[in-house]
C-alpha cells in the first residue's frame, strides 16, 4: 500500500488541529481557574466535585451551628454566674434583716435592697439572645 503526499498532509493537518484544540482547552482552563469547564468534560469529577462542595456547606453550618451554641451556653453560663452572685447577696441581707432590729431604717433599706435585687434577678432570667430567650423566661411585673 503506497502512502501519498496528500495522506500524509492531511494527517498531519488533523494532529495538528487537535492538538491545537486541546491546547485551547487548556488554555481555558488556566484563564478561568476551573478543572471543568462543562460537566461532559469529566462527568465523574464533576459529581465529586458537587459533593465536595455540597459537605463543605454541610461542614459550614455545622461550624456555625456549634459557634452560635458555644455563645449561647457561654452567656447562659454568665448569667446564671450573675444570678447565683444576686442570690448570694440576698441571702447576706436576709440574714442581715434577720439579725438585726425589725424596726427603723435597716429593715425598709434591706426590704429595699432586695426588691432591686429580685428585679435583678427578673432582668437576668428574662434575657434575650437575638429574638431567644436565654431561659424561657417570663417577663413579668413585681
Amino acid at each position: 500500500m503506497r502512502i501519498t503526499e496528500n495522506q500524509l498532509t492531511g494527517n498531519f493537518l488533523a494532529h495538528a488541529q487537535k492538538a491545537l484544540a486541546r491546547m485551547a482547552q487548556a488554555q481555558e482552563r488556566l484563564s478561568s481557574g476551573r478543572q471543568f469547564l462543562r460537566p461532559s468534560d469529566d462527568p465523574t469529577g464533576v459529581a465529586r466535585a458537587l459533593g465536595l462542595r455540597s459537605d463543605l456547606r454541610r461542614t459550614d453550618a455545622y461550624k456555625e451551628n456549634a459557634s452560635a451554641a458555644t455563645m449561647f451556653m457561654s452567656l447562659t453560663e454568665s448569667s446564671l454566674q450573675e444570678l447565683g452572685d444576686h442570690l448570694s447577696h440576698a441571702k447576706e441581707l436576709l440574714v442581715q434583716g434577720i439579725n438585726a432590729p425589725s424596726e427603723g431604717e435597716g429593715a425598709d433599706s434591706i426590704a429595699l435592697e432586695l426588691r432591686s435585687m429580685i428585679d435583678a434577678a427578673m432582668v437576668v432570667a428574662n434575657r434575650e439572645v437575638g429574638n431567644r430567650s436565654l431561659f424561657g423566661g417570663q417577663a413579668t411585673q413585681g
